[in-house]
């Protein structure tokens, strides 16, 4: 008999949208796969929610112009319940686990901060889309999980389908990780890769953004913050760092020239934005720069896209995983992920 795990979605732009998608068109195999049936309760925001205590049909998140699209709850064609708008919808949600999917903020964390205080303090498992809460108070999150018992989970906050998460939280359970490096921007590489060739950096971010891998509005990509932010929330998940972004020196790709890139290849080398967290004794100190490889080294060859983490540890020695797409779809795929192993986990289902 399958595993019965009640979902709230919280937040329905491009990646809430496709969270929804997913259940819609994966929830049969995923039950047949891992006896976990996912029923998706309600999906808020901040003007309203649909909801149903027993799920909602799933028909209706299968359309792919909706999908792809912002439109309004109505067009959705479910009474859209007014009362149920934001907090108000994750308190009265009745869901075992709630998927934060509002958008970032990594100065104040909200509005997913207040939803993921309220849900945990109920017992609720949060998996996180959104880096804002974990970035701005990780230490308050884990006390008021720890003392309902809710679990926290952020594959999809820390670089999408990479599982570098996952490498550190079940590959490496046991052993002490000591040293946590990653290409986690896939915008920033693709911006370098095409410097390296030979691009100026403005044509390579004018690229990036007509083919939908850069926003608007990039600065979050070129000055670093993205990476630091998913550097921040892996060292402190699993290096159990405490660290704040304060405390994290930040340099992106802003100021490099095509030419410093070009440079370097010429030596034998890459230029590659990392985020880098290391032990030193007690404690855990984490960057984020541009920093020159050689190419032997074992995210040197990381180019277009692609994102890598390489981790170390005390007794298991160095992995490194390479790959995993950036996109909406990935990430949703990566929450539903984290849904799948809390009951693999026996966190929830009944």
């Amino acid at each position: 008999m399958a595993q019965v795990v009640k979902l709230a979605l919280v937040g329905f732009g491009r990646v809430g949208r496709w969270v929804a998608w997913d259940l819609a068109e994966r929830g049969r195999r995923i039950e047949a796969r891992y006896g976990v049936r996912l029923v998706l309760e309600s999906v808020i925001t901040s003007r309203g929610a649909l909801h149903r205590a027993d799920g909602l049909p799933m028909d209706l998140f299968r359309s792919e112009r909706l999908r792809d699209h912002w439109v309004p709850l109505e067009e959705f064609g479910w009474p859209v319940d007014r009362s149920r708008a934001g907090l108000e919808g994750v308190l009265g949600s009745g869901a075992q686990v709630l998927i934060e999917a509002t958008p970032t903020d990594l100065e104040s964390g909200q509005p997913g901060l207040d939803h993921a205080l309220a849900a945990l303090g109920r017992g609720i498992h949060v998996v996180f889309l959104n880096k804002g809460p974990l970035v701005v108070a990780w230490r308050r999150l884990r006390e008021v999980a720890g003392g309902s018992g809710a679990r926290i989970k952020a594959a999809g906050a820390t670089a999408a389908a990479l599982p570098a998460m996952d490498l550190g939280d079940w590959c490496l359970a046991g052993a002490r990780i000591e040293l946590i490096e990653g290409i986690l921007n896939g915008t920033t590489n693709f911006i370098l890769t095409r410097m390296e060739e030979g691009m100026d950096r403005a044509a390579a971010l004018a690229e990036a953004q007509r083919r939908g891998i850069a926003e608007a509005n990039p600065r979050l990509d070129l000055e670093g913050w993205d990476t630091a932010a998913k550097l921040l929330i892996l060292a402190n998940l699993l290096m159990e760092a405490e660290l704040e972004l304060q405390e994290v020196p930040v340099e992106g790709i802003q100021t490099l020239t095509a030419e410093e890139v070009r440079a370097a290849r010429t030596r034998g080398e890459v230029v590659k934005l990392l985020g880098r967290a290391v032990r030193r004794d007690s404690r855990v100190e984490a960057a984020v720069r541009p920093v020159v490889l050689p190419v032997d080294h074992p995210l040197a060859g990381v180019r277009e896209t692609t994102k890598a983490v390489r981790l170390v540890s005390d007794l298991m020695g160095e992995l490194t995983v390479i790959g995993g797409a950036s996109s909406p779809a990935a990430a949703a795929a990566a929450a539903v992920k984290d849904v799948i192993n809390l009951a693999r986990e026996g966190a929830v289902g009944a």
